[in-house]
């Protein structure tokens, strides 16, 4: 028998670490209740006695074993039944994936028999919704669905981000007693987020993992054969990169959008990177004073930027402290942009070297 759609997505599922699933029977799943069969002992299948079970027991599993918990049910119906489920999950901030069946492609908008619109029903609830409706776009759906579940190591990362931006930024304003006092307190909101984050198990298992993975990437990097990279193979990328960069300061100069300014910074990193390389081919060099002054500026462009992300509705700022954030964060961000920009275009030859090797367009 030829490989179906719903053989694929469990298959998928299991190489994501999905050993249980909690679901109802009903026509819009067929395909995958049929797959779960041919499967045999791949999955274990907790058939639930009301959809809305399905939705408690993920979230359940999930709070108890760090894992993702997954619910299987049909259409129409079925999938309204597992709100209250999923909203539980929301709250409670555990990774939950709900698989829901609809009915044929052919009859959606009829008004046929149980036909629900599903994706402005789960938009509140979810933070990704898609329908599939090629066997092409399994895959892909299944990988960034997964993803978006496993964000609790990235939350940590991020909350952790925060408050060291958090801290530079005060550093910077001991001469203005206002803004240092609402940066302080906004510092003691982000830091109890981290604290919390901190504590939930999910996060910390996920640490743990990630720090074995680095642990092996690191010893693997150690016998790369970093002796073999030629001094003429790394100035002609330096070169390169230089170019690069004296182009992207000219486009910034020209145009000033977010996305310029972006490429900017991606370049002075990749500069850096590059200098790091040299070091462990054993050709030390180092970047010069006027490139890292100027990878110091762009570091502190990059902190207001991430205060003022922080400034919308997911703030874990009090709304009086969030709006004089934004508005010292958007000031800066304007003044220090156009200080870096004027020294970054005096200093750069405004004809760039020629590249060492093809450009990409």
């Amino acid at each position: 028998m030829a490989k179906t759609v719903g053989d694929f997505v469990l298959a998928r599922l299991r190489q994501w670490g999905v050993r249980r699933l909690f679901g109802y029977p009903g026509d819009g799943i067929n395909g995958l209740l049929s797959a779960l069969g041919r499967m045999e002992d791949a999955h274990d299948f907790v058939q639930v006695r009301h959809e809305e079970e399905a939705a408690f027991m993920a979230c359940g599993h999930a709070r108890f074993t760090g894992e993702v918990g997954v619910c299987l049910v049909t259409s129409g119906p079925g999938a309204i039944h597992l709100l209250n489920g999923l909203y539980d999950a929301k709250l409670d901030r555990q990774p939950v994936l709900a698989i829901v069946g609809q009915q044929p492609r052919a009859v959606l908008g009829g008004h046929y028999q149980q036909e629900v619109d599903l994706a402005n029903l789960m938009k509140d609830v979810a933070s990704f919704v898609q329908v599939c409706t090629a066997p092409e776009q399994a895959r892909h759906l299944i990988d960034r669905a997964m993803r978006k579940t496993n964000r609790s190591l990235s939350m940590l990362r991020d909350a952790q981000a925060l408050v060291d931006t958090l801290d530079r930024l005060r550093e910077k304003q001991h001469d203005h007693h206002a803004i240092h006092r609402t940066l302080e307190q906004a510092r003691e909101r982000a830091n109890d987020r981290r604290n919390a984050l901190a504590q939930d198990r999910a996060c910390l298992d996920q640490v743990l993992e990630a720090r074995a993975v680095l642990t092996t990437l690191r010893a693997a990097m150690t016998g790369l054969p970093w002796h073999a990279l030629s001094r003429d193979v790394l100035d002609a990328g330096l070169a390169h990169t230089t170019y690069r960069i004296v182009t992207c300061t000219a486009r910034v100069a020209d145009t000033g959008s977010e996305k310029d300014w972006h490429a900017w910074r991606r370049r002075l990193r990749r500069l850096s990177q590059q200098y790091r390389a040299r070091t462990a081919a054993g050709m030390p060099g180092d970047l010069s004073a006027f490139d890292k002054s100027l990878a110091d500026k762009m570091g502190h462009l990059q902190d207001l930027q991430v205060l003022l992300d922080y400034c919308g509705d997911d703030s874990p700022f009090d709304e009086s402290d969030r709006e004089a954030l934004k508005g010292f964060a958007q000031d800066q961000l304007h003044k220090q942009r156009r200080r870096l920009l004027s020294v970054a275009t005096a200093t750069h030859s405004t004809t760039p070297p020629g590249p060492q090797r093809p450009v990409r367009t």
